[in-house]
């Protein structure tokens, strides 16, 4: 079992068309997108088009119950320790956050040098078994990412859906923004074993490898 980035049919999002052509002039686009907060299916904006969602799934194995790791995930702070020092992820929602369905979470962080203000909502939340964030505002078209917790063995099955769209095309998800998801992930992965390392190869034998796949 592998983790995989791939286009989901269908989608009803929108992008702008790139102007220009060549991964430079894309990626430079990219970054005016982010800035001036262009927003999919915007009338007045004559540069829209249909917009592809990519769905990443990725799961890993701890040698922990449900009822240890689950409240890990309940504590906002901790998201800082399993996410990659490269995004200067700050939270900005004062400290300590009741996690239930419909709570607010502000976020401050760099997306390739471009600051970047995140704000996400609990759109689900089951203790010891699944909880749902959404993106209400924040750099993508759309960023759905659903969090379950299954018992397996001696330890927990820990599995991550996200389904995501973005300014670009092909080519900017394929050379930035899918790459960027997957070594996310990854890091988040490598963190929660060590964390929970006891039996750490054990784990990483149980876990995904990434392995982007699709446009």
């Amino acid at each position: 079992m592998r983790a995989q980035i791939y286009p989901r049919p269908g989608s009803g999002a929108t992008r702008p068309v790139f102007a220009q052509s060549g991964r430079a002039a894309q990626a430079r686009e990219l970054r005016s997108q982010v800035q001036t907060g262009i927003q999919p299916g915007d009338s007045s904006n004559p540069w829209v088009m249909p917009a592809r969602e990519h769905v990443l799934e990725v799961s890993v194995w701890l040698p922990v119950k449900r009822g240890v790791i689950f409240p890990f995930f309940a504590d906002a702070a901790n998201l800082n320790l399993i996410t990659p020092p490269w995004v200067n992820f700050q939270i900005l929602t004062p400290l300590p956050v009741e996690m239930r369905q419909g709570t607010l979470l502000d976020y401050r962080i760099r997306l390739r040098g471009i600051p970047v203000r995140w704000r996400t909502q609990i759109t689900t939340w089951e203790p010891n078994e699944r909880f749902v964030d959404e993106q209400l505002k924040g750099p993508y078209y759309l960023w759905r990412h659903e969090h379950t917790f299954e018992d397996d063995g001696e330890g927990t099955l820990c599995r991550d859906r996200v389904t995501y769209s973005h300014p670009g095309g092909a080519l900017v998800h394929r050379f930035l923004v899918g790459p960027d998801v997957a070594k996310i992930f990854a890091y988040r992965q490598a963190k929660l074993i060590e964390l929970y390392g006891r039996s750490a190869a054990l784990a990483a034998a149980h876990s995904t490898a990434l392995a982007p796949t699709g446009p």
